[in-house]
């Protein structure tokens, strides 16, 4: 009954859909409980994409939308989902459960540190160990394609509600220079590319991901690895992987629409300075800004 109460206070506050969302999932301890699941990491990824559906929902709707009938949209939408379909289709899954098997094309999805790997503590697993047992996975992944392989990241991802900066993941450091091609936007323009503090990471030790490659694919000399970092400058053409430089347009969700002024800091540490229409000039985090294209 508290629990409730309680949700219901938050709702009648004026609390978005989003932000009910995460209460609900905070205070009824289920978050915690995923915690110490071993298979959590799935569970956690579907009530994130929970809190970003809530989240696009109420940007289309605006006050008219209800917890209702956002509740019915993904109803009708799990049941389109469940029809058989006919003709070419897309298998979706998660790596676990592609274990075994093996298809003409894959693509991998999120391949940015905070996803993948998660880099998220547990309680009574070692970090090193957790960061290998990841790795395993990631080659897992890339052995299941039979001919073609794509790997995409994020620059800009709504995560649990909040608009955060990406980096590209770690593991893509160990893939071999000759197994790839990087598209010409992504060269011109590369997703990995930004300020300094934008793009730092902790130092890494290479790990046999890239040699159980090299065995698998080819034989004689050994193919090079490749950096990512490498020859990648941010310089006026790249100047737009920031979302937050100076006058660009974002979005509050209390304050409206905007302009950035100037920005400072990185990562959860990131505060930019906006003129709103609506309040004028505000310091605000920028994980509750929303770049606007």
């Amino acid at each position: 009954v508290e629990l409730v109460d309680g949700l219901v206070a938050v709702q009648a506050g004026g609390a978005s859909l989003a932000e009910l969302t995460i209460q609900v999932v905070e205070r009824s301890g289920y978050r915690a409980w995923l915690d110490d699941e071993d298979d959590g990491e799935v569970a956690h990824a579907v009530l994130a994409e929970l809190v970003n559906v809530a989240s696009d929902y109420e940007e289309e709707q605006g006050e008219a939308g209800t917890l209702a009938e956002l509740l019915e949209r993904i109803a009708l939408t799990g049941a389109a989902d469940e029809k058989d379909g006919r003709g070419e289709t897309i298998t979706l899954m998660t790596i676990h459960m592609a274990k075994g098997l093996e298809f003409d094309v894959v693509f991998l999805c999120g391949m940015e540190d905070g996803l993948f790997p998660s880099l998220r503590p547990r309680d009574g697993v070692d970090e090193d160990a957790a960061l290998e047992e990841e790795r395993r996975l990631a080659y897992v992944a890339l052995t299941r394609a039979r001919k073609k392989l794509y790997l995409s990241s994020a620059r800009v991802r709504r995560v649990w509600g909040d608009v955060k900066q990406q980096v590209p993941s770690r593991f893509l450091d160990d893939v071999p220079a000759l197994c790839f091609t990087v598209p010409p936007s992504a060269t011109r323009r590369a997703p990995w590319s930004g300020p300094p503090a934008m793009a730092a990471r902790p130092p890494r030790v290479r790990r046999p991901l890239r040699d159980e490659l090299d065995q698998r694919t080819w034989d004689g000399d050994e193919v090079p690895a490749v950096d990512v970092h490498a020859d990648v400058s941010y310089d006026a053409d790249g100047v737009d992987v920031d979302p937050f430089s100076p006058g660009a347009t974002v979005r509050h969700a209390a304050f409206g629409p905007g302009k950035v002024v100037a920005s400072r800091g990185a990562g959860f540490q990131r505060r930019v300075v906006v003129v709103f229409s609506s309040v004028g000039e505000k310091t605000v985090d920028a994980r509750w800004l929303q770049p606007v294209s």
